[in-house]
């Protein structure tokens, strides 16, 4: 799971924007979810091109997708608190879940989610 967060800079290594989480289980004995995290720069290496329609003249140009470099800039673990897993709504979709378990892991490090 990630997610684009308001940029943060982490002294020489520079901006972060994006927040990437994945659980790794329960931590110790409270029995919250514990999640790795790795804070990371992304920035568009080359922009996208829009397919052209073909022409009478003209073959068409297939679209071509932006491409990305990731920088990791730092990771490590972090769990939810017990008041945050005591409030895990239920009933919800998978994005819910996902995008609750990001802001309780951004407000954990300190981030804000974009």
């Amino acid at each position: 799971m990630q997610t684009p967060i308001i940029p943060v800079t982490y002294g020489p290594l520079g901006i972060a924007n994006t927040l990437v989480i994945r659980g790794v289980g329960p931590v110790n004995d409270s029995g919250c979810p514990n999640y790795f995290y790795d804070i990371q720069r992304v920035t568009e290496a080359t922009p996208a091109v829009a397919a052209v329609p073909a022409t009478k003249d003209k073959p068409a140009v297939a679209a071509v997708a932006a491409t990305y470099t990731t920088v990791s800039i730092t990771n490590g673990n972090e769990a939810m608190t017990q008041e945050q897993w005591k409030d895990w709504p239920s009933g919800g979709t998978i994005a819910d879940d996902e995008a609750y378990q990001l802001e309780c892991i951004a407000t954990n490090l300190g981030l804000v989610i974009a």
